[in-house]
């Protein structure tokens, strides 16, 4: 009885692990990808299932890896609505700059998280594990490197001055905004559609 009730709870919590992993999409069907899924699998306590791959070569078209149907990245939109898609992880090391971009905005446009994996030099000990997955940085979303302005100038341009910003309520222009309030303007309006969203924003602010 005791090993019945061992097997069957161990059973529940692999049942509900199931349920709680978010469906993810790996951009990028070369080594990289593979390697990544892979280890996703391997993780007991990966809060990710991989349920297909993307990109940017058209003779990968509608192929399979692993099982897994590999699918062109202007197919995304699709995919996102179809399974509900929570993240995508980019593993291709080196994307088209056109194709990268697209996939971002399709992921911006539907509030998709942008998980990405370190180059290979970065791996530590030459092994890669789920932990090296990270949000992709702000410098990545831009595909440029970061501008670095002068504060004094910045300071001169936005004290007492009344200063209107779109999309307040989502992450870029809300971070924004906190970074204005350090200027003393006389005003900042706040304009979007979140309602609840802009509302917690202007408590906080």
């Amino acid at each position: 009885l005791f090993l019945i009730k061992v097997f069957f709870i161990e059973s529940s919590k692999k049942t509900q692990l199931t349920k709680l992993k978010e469906n993810v999409i790996i951009y990028g069907a070369g080594v990289s990808g593979l390697i990544t899924k892979r280890t996703i699998e391997k993780d007991s306590n990966s809060i990710y299932k991989v349920i297909g791959f993307i990109d940017d070569s058209p003779k990968l078209k509608n192929t399979r890896l692993q099982g897994f149907k590999i699918s062109h990245t202007s197919k995304l939109d699709e995919l996102i609505i179809k399974n509900d898609l929570k993240s995508i992880i980019i593993a291709i090391q080196n994307p088209d700059v056109n194709f990268k971009q697209r996939v971002i905005d399709t992921c911006i446009k539907h509030s998709i998280k942008i998980l990405t994996v370190p180059s290979s030099k970065k791996w530590i000990n030459g092994d890669f594990s789920t932990s090296q997955i990270k949000n992709i940085n702000i410098e990545d979303l831009l595909g440029r490197n970061p501008i670095y302005l002068n504060p004094e100038k910045i300071n001169k341009e936005l004290t007492n001055k009344i200063i209107l910003v779109t999309g307040a309520a989502g992450s870029i222009g809300s971070g924004i905004v906190r970074q204005l309030s350090f200027y003393n303007p006389s005003k900042i309006i706040l304009l979007d559609q979140a309602e609840s969203d802009l509302y917690n924003l202007e408590q906080e602010i």
